[in-house]
């Protein structure tokens, strides 16, 4: 016991977590939020949030519109400096903002269905729900990142965002899959609603709990060089080159991941016929992935420098969505090969992508360049799922023939995936040199 002790107080996870320094204890706090967090996230999103539009007769089309127009409020990031950089103090309005925002994403959608008939009007309904939360999640998103940005100095960012990948992957999808266990037991019976419905209501408690850990959390002062007005937003970032760099990496990285997102939960549940339990065992595997490929990743990292790395990480990951192009009915096999194949890159991604954010943000005026991020992350999610959804509408249930393979529109945006994605990869590479010269 006491090795394994020794063990521990020696190791990067013990410089990121531990209760007696006060930025390792603050990051503790984080780790355990960002959990709970992803766990009722898990339960409203993904599988469970498209079967539960399934379940109230929306198609692909319709559950694609409504996967992408909380991303058209990414412009309200424009007002954020306006209005949170008038308070010193922020947690409390931001506790209230999310709690607000999960209330109406979480309960409002659970009951509007049920109070609604028709399925026009509850269209309707559901969009203006979802667009009043993300809205509210948009005016402060960015005052969280500035909060948070305090806790990771650069000595321990990539070991922080690394392990709680792993961590959150590990708890998020464990109870992901034992929900998936009796959703695949309840699935086409009267109980799977019921399931679906309470699911909702739980991940709405996780979030009140969520609260008290943020009630205790400290925060410092926000500091700033320039007085406070709404063109900071755009003029601050625009004269930080490697900052702007950075984020065209990341755009290219958002619509690459994203571009069949809108329809491919309900293509593996509908068209593949992917149970739950597969689908959440998959992910939660990611568990294994971190313990036996970071070493390997750390020093890939290490000898090619962050950028080159990620680069040839980004390829790859490209080439394993083409493969993903071909997963069919007949070839469910092929879905399990390409998301492990994912995880052994994910625990690359996990690190930097999360880390070169932070890798040229100045440390004042953070709230103006953190709010430019989230409209370049925000608008590029929009136009990927807003491209899925078109052509989801436009083919319909129809499939047209490429090389005597038969695409369907999922499988179109999961080709054109890989090709967005290698692209943004060597760009990462090309500019590597430029950007480490570039670090503070």
């Amino acid at each position: 016991m006491y090795h394994l002790k020794q063990i521990w107080q020696h190791s990067n996870l013990h410089t990121v977590y531990n209760f007696s320094d006060p930025y390792a204890k603050g990051r503790c706090r984080m780790l355990f939020s960002t959990i709970l967090d992803n766990i009722s996230g898990q339960l409203v999103t993904g599988i469970f949030y498209t079967s539960f539009l399934l379940y109230y007769g929306m198609d692909k089309s319709k559950i694609g519109f409504l996967t992408f127009i909380p991303y058209i409020t990414c412009m309200l990031n424009l007002f954020s400096p306006m209005l949170l950089e008038r308070f010193q103090r922020r947690k409390h309005i931001l506790i209230a903002s999310k709690l607000i925002h999960c209330f109406i994403s979480y309960v409002g959608i659970a009951l509007l269905p049920t109070l609604i008939q028709s399925n026009q009007k509850r269209m309707m309904g559901l969009a203006i729900l979802i667009v009043s939360a993300s809205a509210i999640s948009q005016l402060f998103s960015s005052g969280w990142s500035a909060w948070h940005t305090n806790y990771l100095q650069e000595h321990v960012r990539i070991d922080y965002f690394r392990s709680s990948s792993c961590i959150i992957s590990g708890v998020t999808y464990t109870i992901a899959l034992v929900i998936s266990y009796l959703g695949d037991r309840f699935s086409d019976t009267s109980n799977e609603i019921l399931l679906l419905t309470a699911i909702r209501y739980i991940a709405f408690g996780l979030m009140i709990a969520d609260t008290f850990i943020w009630l205790s959390q400290k925060e410092f002062p926000y500091e700033k060089t320039v007085r406070t007005k709404f063109s900071n937003i755009f003029t601050l970032p625009l004269k930080n080159k490697p900052f702007l760099m950075t984020m065209a990496l990341l755009a290219l990285y958002f619509v690459g991941n994203y571009l069949p997102n809108a329809t491919l939960n309900a293509y593996l549940l509908e068209d593949v016929g992917v149970s739950y339990t597969l689908i959440n065992a998959v992910n939660a595997s990611y568990f294994l992935f971190f313990f036996v490929f970071t070493k390997m990743w750390n020093q890939i990292t290490y000898k090619l420098n962050m950028y080159r790395a990620l680069g040839m990480g980004i390829i790859l990951l490209g080439f394993t969505f083409f493969a993903y192009s071909f997963v069919t009915a007949n070839t469910v096999w092929l879905y399990v090969v390409v998301r492990l194949l994912q995880h052994v890159l994910g625990v690359l991604h996990s690190g930097v992508i999360s880390t070169i954010l932070y890798d040229h943000l100045p440390h004042t005026d953070r709230t103006n360049y953190l709010s430019f991020y989230s409209i370049v992350q925000n608008a590029s999610i929009f136009l990927a799922l807003m491209l899925d959804t078109a052509l989801a509408a436009f083919m319909g249930n129809n499939a047209i023939h490429i090389l005597g393979f038969s695409k369907t529109s999922t499988q179109i945006m999961l080709f054109a995936s890989g090709v967005v994605l290698i692209l943004g990869g060597i760009l990462s590479i090309t500019w590597a040199h430029k950007l480490i010269r570039f670090k503070p």
